[in-house]
């Protein structure tokens, strides 16, 4: 299971104005602590990709959130993240 280190912020669900980035680096820390685990170097991999993308969308101003300067609501971020991993 991954958890964003700050919760799940229930003040502000459903407005799509949180900041995705903790929660993304939570899922690649559980892949990659799985592909090390079992020794699946693919999970590792994919661990690594997502952490690729998030520095590239965070290196962007136009992809970053409002909490980070940036313009992108939550949905925004996230489809920006999947877009650096291609």
């Amino acid at each position: 299971m991954a958890q964003a280190q700050h919760g799940s912020a229930p003040d502000i669900a459903g407005q799509g104005v949180a900041n995705p980035t903790s929660l993304i680096l939570s899922a690649a820390g559980l892949l990659d602590w799985r592909g090390r685990r079992d020794g699946n170097e693919k999970l590792i991999q994919a661990a690594r990709g997502i952490e690729v993308a998030i520095d590239k969308t965070l290196a962007n101003p136009d992809t970053r959130t409002r909490t980070l300067a940036g313009w992108c609501g939550t949905a925004d971020f996230a489809r920006a993240v999947c877009g650096a991993m291609a």
